[in-house]
């Protein structure tokens, strides 16, 4: 169960970066004289840095392991959040949505690597539902809790916490979490073979 906690804290911060826009959207048009289109994008940014990493996290879980891959992904996400919290235009939010995608990318992967390698056949499907049910707690901490921290300390101290709260996130990762037995590849397998 330790990894499972470990794996849940992950995926609600990560549950949090999908919907936190909504809520200051307000302050960041008026803050950064952002538009319509320039709000909307920024979630079009986090994706598109979330789809990018799903390759290269399916290779790194295979060969670097959950722990190193996804807590070193995570920081990418510390790294966005801090940038977020100092951004001055639009292009630094973009830049930092897109650095939040790939911190976020690898959390859910990496825990259902762990879970389907370390845990019996039958609790595999428990477990993921578990994941994906409790783990939506961070669209609601996306919700009225970070609207009244924005009210309390701003929408930057606010990005802040979260980003120190990513940061704490990670290293628990890395501390907690055990790499399961690697699988040995078939003779001559290579990428695109693996892929077909």
């Amino acid at each position: 169960m330790r990894a499972f906690f470990t794996f849940l804290g992950a995926y609600v911060l990560s549950q949090f970066y999908r919907s936190f826009l909504a809520v200051i959207a307000p302050e960041l048009a008026a803050e950064l004289a952002l538009d319509p289109q320039a709000l909307g994008n920024l979630q079009a940014f986090w994706i598109a840095g979330f789809v990018a990493m799903q390759i290269p996290v399916g290779m790194a879980l295979d060969t670097l392991g959950p722990r190193r891959t996804v807590a070193s992904l995570m920081l990418a996400a510390v790294a966005g959040a801090a940038l977020f919290a100092r951004a001055a235009n639009a292009f630094d939010l973009n830049l930092a949505m897109v650095l939040i995608g790939i911190g976020s990318s690898p959390i859910y992967m990496g825990a259902i690597y762990v879970f389907g390698r370390v845990n019996r056949p039958e609790q595999f499907a428990l477990l993921c539902s578990w994941l994906l049910g409790v783990g939506t707690a961070g669209n609601l901490l996306a919700a009225s809790p970070l609207a009244m921290a924005a009210e309390t300390i701003g929408w930057r101290g606010a990005m802040l916490v979260i980003a120190a709260a990513t940061a704490l996130s990670a290293l628990s990762v890395f501390l907690l979490i055990r790499d399961p037995p690697r699988v040995a590849a078939a003779k001559g397998s290579g990428f695109l073979r693996g892929l077909g």
